[in-house]
């Protein structure tokens, strides 16, 4: 299509675009009950919103949990205490007269506003630096992305932390290409809102400075590069993130006035003076006074204590490096590995005339940064944890296809984007509404997933309301159940015996009834692989959206 028409109707285009990730989100999100996550973050945000306190779960920063349980505010729903927000976060979902899916579905649809904004920012500003093509390019590999429309509408804060993380690493891009205050003020406040979406974000105080020091070299002793200048933007860049992280920990300073010392002014050099070198990190004093740094704390705690996780038929509770490489291979679209392929050779063969090196280390170096990162950690739980790097794959994708695809593609490259394009949608389509459990065509599809990945991947307890509705159309009775879920089964109308509470005393074989059983119990995630190895070696008579496999074992 040519040049002129795409930036003529691009706001049409892209606003189709949008609308149609929108729809299947939104189409997912009435389908599926809520995630096991959802009701902690949910709980967390509505009780901090109703009573000032944030102490649930310090382990996530408040941000994008605030902005999820904004609309339950209308809602006339039972008061949670703070002290007992543990022991009663799941009575908010499913213990109030108002339905279980409209709770939910209210944050839900946050998130999918979140989505929305995320990708109108994506294609403004990457046609505003690389033009239309490359921006509708990019928005089109968005918005098709099955990883990105699922966690773009679960209320976690996968999505908001990933819009954060692009969105400061833009502003940054665009203060280091034409430096000035504005644009730095921008930078600031963006990369508050990122650190406040969630703790992983913070790799960006690393990395930004990194950037700087590259920019320095081309504008040298202009301003904001000398060392005077270094000083100011840090300082701004300090004053601005941190305004932003004091907002949304304002009740650590409001109980300032109730006795409790203020953070970050307590004397800690008496801590010192008395013997208590360590005494700065006492959680009721000093630095761990101060919500933001002891949920640091928490995490890091929780991350050196390790978690359950899965890879290709192996267990281990701190993970693999190999995690999140394996991942992206079987989780990103087969279309985009593609483009990844044609991208790579096409940029060697164009590499003399390569775009501005501070924009183009914007791209490629944060998204490297924090998949890095990511390598050591014990959360090998999801995909969903390297989620930031995608829109920057998709812009650099773009911009490297768009820019040099011809010169190695020639006569065919438009059919070759097109064909991706194609190849991506496919995909895309065909995983509708179970976009959590996709895996891509070259991994053997959705059906073959737990032969590689489990957890958040494929069963995330999002198939209890199929599930229902699979029973009540096949008059499954008698029914056993073992469900990776915290949903009351007696909610969406599914009786019979819970094996998660009774056990299989007389053996799995010898159970006379129909079993439904969740894939992480089923492959034993979070029991013995044992316990349901029998199963494992008969075929289901269903699988409810990937994740709850059904046998049917009555005689």
């Amino acid at each position: 299509m040519d040049p002129r028409l795409l930036d003529r109707y691009f706001v049409l285009i892209a606003g189709l675009l949008l609308a149609m990730m929108a729809g299947v989100q939104v189409g997912s999100a009435v389908q599926e009950s809520p995630t096991n996550d959802e009701p902690v973050h949910l709980t967390a945000g509505y009780v901090y919103l109703t009573t000032g306190e944030y102490s649930m779960d310090r382990s996530h920063p408040p941000l994008g949990r605030i902005l999820a349980a904004l609309p339950l505010l209308g809602l006339p729903l039972t008061h949670i205490a703070p002290e007992n927000a543990w022991l009663e976060f799941k009575n908010l979902v499913w213990g109030n007269p108002i339905p279980a899916d409209t709770i939910v579905l209210r944050g839900r649809l946050v998130i999918v506003g979140l989505t929305m904004v995320f990708g109108i920012w994506l294609g403004w500003w990457t046609r505003r630096r690389f033009g239309s093509s490359v921006a509708l390019l990019a928005m089109t590999f968005f918005v098709l992305d099955p990883t990105l429309i699922a966690h773009g509408h679960y209320v976690t804060t996968d999505l908001i932390a990933s819009f954060g993380i692009f969105l400061t690493c833009t502003f940054w891009a665009d203060f280091l290409d034409r430096p000035g205050w504005k644009l730095l003020a921008a930078a600031a406040l963006a990369l508050g809102f990122a650190i406040t979406s969630k703790y992983s974000a913070l790799f960006l105080l690393a990395v930004l400075p990194i950037l700087y020091v590259i920019a320095w070299r081309r504008n040298r002793e202009e301003p904001f590069f000398t060392w005077l200048g270094a000083i100011k933007t840090g300082l701004m860049m300090g004053a601005g993130a941190s305004l932003v992280v004091v907002l949304c920990y304002a009740q650590d300073f409001r109980n300032f006035g109730a006795g409790r010392p203020l953070p970050l002014v307590q004397p800690i050099a008496q801590a010192m003076e008395d013997g208590q070198v360590f005494g700065a990190m006492e959680p009721a004093t000093g630095l761990l006074a101060f919500g933001y740094f002891r949920g640091v704390h928490e995490l890091a705690l929780h991350d050196a204590a390790g978690i359950p996780a899965y890879l290709l038929g192996h267990f281990r509770r701190h993970g693999w490096w190999a995690y999140f490489p394996v991942a992206f291979l079987v989780k990103t679209p087969t279309g985009v590995l593609a483009a990844c392929v044609i991208a790579g050779l096409s940029l060697w063969q164009g590499r003399r005339r390569l775009p501005p090196a501070v924009v183009f280390s914007c791209l490629w170096l944060p998204p490297l940064a924090y998949f890095m990162v990511a390598l050591r950690s014990s959360f090998n739980i999801g995909v969903r944890h390297i989620l930031p790097i995608y829109a920057f794959l998709y812009v650099l994708l773009a911009l490297v296809l768009i820019e040099y695809g011809p010169l190695l593609l020639r006569r065919a490259w438009r059919w070759t984007v097109v064909g991706l394009i194609v190849l991506v949608g496919a995909e895309s389509i065909s995983v509708y509404p179970h976009y959590l459990a996709f895996f891509n065509m070259a991994s053997g599809g959705p059906g073959n997933g737990p032969r590689y990945l489990l957890d958040s991947n494929i069963d995330w307890g999002q198939d209890v309301k199929g599930l229902s509705v699979f029973v009540r159309e096949h008059n499954l009775t008698p029914l056993c159940t073992a469900l990776f879920t915290g949903a009351p089964m007696g909610y969406y109308g599914i009786a019979g015996r819970d094996l998660n509470q009774t056990g299989t005393p007389e053996g799995v074989a010898n159970l006379p009834c129909a079993v439904a059983v969740s894939v992480n119990l089923l492959q034993g995630l979070f029991n013995s692989p044992k316990k349901y190895a029998a199963l494992r070696r008969r075929e289901p008579i269903a699988r409810i959206g990937y994740s709850i496999y059904v046998y049917d074992l009555r005689r």
